[in-house]
Parts: C-alpha cells; structure tokens; sequence
C-alpha cells in the first residue's frame, strides 16, 4: 500500500516515512512532498493513502485537502494537533476521511487502517489471519494449527505465519523441534519498538516454507501478552504475510479476544464427548458475545472416528451450530510427526488425515485462495 506524505516542511518527512515503513507500508522519499505540490504528486501516479500533516499554517493544510480531493480516490487522512475541534471539523468538511492526533500517530493510525480494511476501502493488509482455538485442553490446537500453516505454505511458500499466542504450556517449538533466537514476549515487550521490520527478524523461517514465533519451549507458564500489542501484531501480520495462523491454545484472556475479533476465521477445535461439547457451545457463546462475528466461527472436529463420540448430528445439536469440517482420528501418523519433530502433513503427505488438512484449510481459505 503507497502512501503519499504531504506537509510543510519536506526536510521533516523522514520520521514521518519511517513510522509508515515500520508499518510495512510503502513511502519512498518521492512520495513525500509539500503541501503545495500534493496535486501535482497525485496527478503523476496513484496512491493508495493520502496522509496530510499539518504544520504552522492550518489553513494550508485544508487547501492541500481540497486540492487532492478530485485528484485521488485513495482515503485522505489528516494528522496535526487535536487542541481545536473547530478546526479539525474543518479538515473534515475539505474532504478528509480520518482526522489523527499527531501525539498517538501510530496508534490511530493503524486503527484507522484496520476500519478501511475492514470496509474494504483499501487493499493495505489484504493477508488472511486464521485463528485456532478450543474450549478445553488437549482438543489439538496446537496440532491443527500448525498443520494448517504448512498446507498453506505449499501454496505460499515463505509468506506464511505461524504464531503461538496461548497461555498454556508452550508445545509448538517443542512440537517442531525448534531452538527459536526470539520468543513471542521478547517481540511484545515494547509496544513503541513493534514495527514490520522487527516482528519479521524475530521470525524462525522453517524449511517447510513457514516463518514461526513461539513461546519459550517447553516453558509451563507463560507470561501474559498486553492486549495492545496483539492487536498491533494481528495488523502487522495481515500487512507482512498472506496467510497467518495463530495458535490461541484453550485459556483465554483479553489478548486473546483482541487477537480473535482481528481474525478472517476462527476454527474451534472440539473433541465430541458430552463435556467438551458443552465447553465449546459456551465458547462460541462467549466469542459472540466479545465481539468476533458469527460467521467467522468455524467449529472442526478434531480426532473423528473414535469410538464412543457423539454422533455428527448431535454433537451439532449440542454446540448450536454446524461443523466446518474434521480432522480423521490417526494416532499413530499424529504421534508419529510429533516424534520426528515435523508436522504430519509433511511426514505423512499422503495420508487420509493429511488430505483433511488441506481440505480443512480450503474451508478457512478466506482471501487467501
């Protein structure tokens, strides 16, 4: 996504340009100009965000709005000082769509993004974000979480994510015999220092095409992550990779609620025994309730086939809602995977379980297909 810079002083766009790029947004020293050249930027290439900062003289920045308005149809956004609504009101009425307090820049500004994308004004951030996530423990999320991700990077390779957001015990490094440099709390530590740049170094890039960050292995607890840098994690990863898939685990806080309300789909992952039912209808119950859209809620059955479940029909009657999908009962394929430290759709390509993945993953394919 190309964002266009306009203020005053051009000599003081830099910070202005590298807040974009940490962003993972496009702004290149050309697509900085004064604001008495906006129109002629604009009449000589495209844009696809228009951000104008005010500097000394408001008033110019209101002409600088209405000179781009009929040139552009890319969201123009102001950025200045909040002290006088009267003039912010002005801004507004010239044409701007968003009006950013340059104290909170960053923050309001990924905010706002998030709100045109999820009108779909513009095309910033267009990678699909899959969350996965379960009621109980020991229902495999971490299993199916990881598997999807590496059905997704045949088609995408390198341009896949797979995150561990739980609070639970960490098994995904130690699920893929993994020895990461940076864990997911060292990345969150800093909400101010969380750009593109450094949560894509802290990646683990894994042979099988999937760039990963986990908690410590093997580490029994895990320390909370704050909520605000989740979400400003969830929009960096729709910015950076085409597909993202986030591992939540089955204990959940608001970090996590931020991060589902953020994802393109949310698969449950549900065992079908009486308890566990009754857990994920309480879940999806709660998952509305936060805010995370219905028809984003996608319940997949995990380890089908075992005898003694409930039937298909009535597991369904028991959550309240249909099944996306399920994941074949294989034991020893799974067990085997994990013990050779790889997921089973790469230990086992050709396997029934193996073909349920991918056409799991078609079915929370979203944009990404």
């Amino acid at each position: 996504m190309r964002v266009v810079v306009a203020q005053e002083q051009t000599a003081n766009s830099e910070p202005f340009r590298q807040l974009l790029l940490g962003m993972g947004l496009e702004c290149t020293a050309g697509d900085c100009v004064a604001l008495s050249d906006i129109a002629v930027r604009l009449a000589q290439n495209p844009a696809d965000l228009v951000l104008i900062h005010v500097g000394s003289q408001p008033a110019a920045a209101v002409d600088a709005v209405r000179q781009a308005m009929p040139l552009t149809r890319a969201p123009i956004m102001v950025a200045g000082p909040a002290a006088d609504p009267g003039q912010i009101l002005l801004y507004l009425q010239a044409g701007a769509r968003e009006f950013l307090d340059e104290a909170h820049l960053q923050e309001q500004l990924e905010n706002a993004l998030e709100k045109l994308r999820l009108s779909s004004q513009v095309q910033q951030g267009q990678g699909t974000v899959i969350g996965v996530v379960s009621a109980t423990a020991g229902s495999g999320v971490t299993t199916v979480a990881a598997n999807l991700a590496f059905v997704r990077a045949q088609q995408f390779p390198n341009q896949v994510a797979l995150l561990e957001l739980g609070r639970g015990t960490a098994d995904l490094a130690l699920a893929l015999d993994l020895k990461p440099r940076h864990t997911i709390a060292d990345v969150h530590r800093d909400h101010d220092r969380l750009d593109a740049r450094l949560l894509r170094q802290s990646m683990l890039e894994h042979p099988g095409g999937v760039q990963i960050l986990t908690h410590k292995p093997g580490a029994l607890t895990v320390e909370p992550l704050p909520a605000r840098t989740v979400r400003k994690s969830m929009i960096l990863l729709r910015t950076i990779y085409k597909v993202s898939v986030i591992d939540l685990g089955h204990d959940l806080d608001e970090e996590h609620y931020e991060a589902l309300r953020l994802c393109d789909a949310v698969a449950v992952v549900v065992r079908l025994d009486v308890p566990a039912l009754k857990h994920a209808r309480r879940l999806v119950q709660e998952l509305e309730k936060r805010g995370v859209p219905k028809g984003r809620i996608q319940l997949v059955a995990n380890r089908y086939g075992q005898k003694g479940q409930v039937g298909w029909k009535d597991a369904e009657e028991a959550v309240g809602s249909k099944f996306a999908g399920w994941i074949t009962d294989d034991p020893g394929r799974v067990n085997g995977a994990l013990n050779k430290g790889q997921p089973v759709v790469k230990a086992s390509s050709y396997s029934g379980v193996t073909r349920r993945f991918h056409k799991l993953a078609e079915q929370l394919n979203g944009k990404a297909h």
